[in-house]
């Protein structure tokens, strides 16, 4: 599966030293180096203007496509997934990461790391004519050496967008199954749920996992007349608790051409007030509580406590849940001969194929 191009801001134009040398001097080239009006990005390879303040994955982008012209490998891991255009909050961006032939051995050369084990074809693809891990191939990857937050978000925006499904993910585990990490990347997989519409949404799930049974993702609510007020990021549907998470640029998604921001925020008041008047509450979250997941965890908690009383009243109206989008990882003590033997024989292939 061929995945379409991505295009952005970090679509800076590389340039290499002896193409910016054909236009000026030497002289003047490590003038506008020294004064940041050039940035080195890769060994002979430039960016004009490259605005080092921006977000974190739009920087490595830029670097992996600067890479990419220098280096025969296939883009893999966190890069690879920076590439697909997948999101990859908490992820270590420092080094550029390609696979190369060969079963042993994991080098670094200056900021570009070399992973022994170059995939298949079948685990192979083409972004923008740079070789590439497809979409199931990296996020088992990810899973296996980074932290949980990053491959967890990157599964859920690519199940959400469609660019993967779980069948096809459950295969790329089981291609992997016997590497470095791979418990890890099985826990990501069992937490990945494709309704999840942002970054944001997979760190709220995850800072509440285990407070209490029931949280769910994109449910609808609707008035006692069964008319839609709002669809929830999430929540505990049962227990009359909606959680929101409100991204930088949440309120610019959400304004249509011709509306402005603040007549945007207006609605969101007046859908929420709506959302209270039924009886539900509302506990709202941004970026600011990313460092502070006990915080938002508590104030949760609190809301939740009453409604284990007695008294207690769920709002009124209903409301629909959205069914998951999971991926179904069975744990080995789970398999049977068959998939033992099975799981085998494929390893055995690999290991003297």
């Amino acid at each position: 599966m061929r995945s379409p191009p991505r295009r952005g801001k970090a679509q800076s134009v590389l340039q290499t030293w002896s193409d910016l040398l054909a236009e000026t001097t030497r002289r003047e080239l490590i003038e506008r180096v020294n004064q940041g009006e050039l940035v080195r990005i890769a060994s002979g390879m430039y960016v004009d203007g490259l605005d080092l303040s921006g977000r974190p994955e739009q920087i490595h982008l830029v670097k992996v496509r600067a890479h990419a012209q220098r280096c025969a490998h296939v883009v893999s891991h966190v890069s690879a997934a920076v590439l697909h255009g997948l999101p990859v909050p908490a992820a270590d961006l420092t080094e550029v990461h390609f696979s190369r032939p060969g079963s042993s051995g994991n080098d670094l050369v200056g900021d570009r790391r070399l992973h022994a084990g170059c995939p298949a074809e079948e685990w192979l693809t083409e972004v923008d004519g740079i070789r590439v891990t497809n979409i199931a191939r990296t996020l088992i990857d990810l899973a296996r050496t980074e932290p949980h937050l990053a491959s967890v978000a990157a599964s859920d925006a690519a199940l959400h967008r469609g660019l993967t499904d779980p069948a096809e993910l459950v295969k790329a585990f089981e291609s992997e199954l016997r590497w470095v990490g791979s418990p890890f990347a099985r826990k990501a997989l069992k937490d990945a749920d494709g309704r999840a519409e942002s970054p944001g949404e997979t760190w709220a799930r995850l800072a509440l996992r285990g407070l209490q049974p029931g949280q769910e993702l994109q449910f609808d609510v609707y008035d006692e007349a069964g008319r839609f007020v709002a669809r929830a990021d999430g929540g505990y549907p049962d227990r009359g608790l909606i959680w929101e998470y409100d991204g930088q640029g949440k309120y610019e998604e959400l304004r249509d051409p011709g509306i402005t921001r603040e007549e945007v925020v207006a609605r969101q008041q007046r859908r929420e007030q709506r959302l209270l008047r039924l009886g539900w509450n509302v506990v709202r979250a941004n970026h600011e509580d990313l460092s502070a997941k006990e915080g938002f965890r508590h104030r949760v908690a609190q809301e939740l406590w009453p409604t284990s009383s007695a008294e207690w009243r769920p709002p009124r109206g209903s409301y629909e849940v959205m069914a998951p989008l999971r991926v179904d990882i069975r744990d080995p003590i789970q398999w049977g001969a068959a998939m033992r033997a099975e799981i085998a024989e494929r390893w055995n292939r690999r290991k003297h194929g």
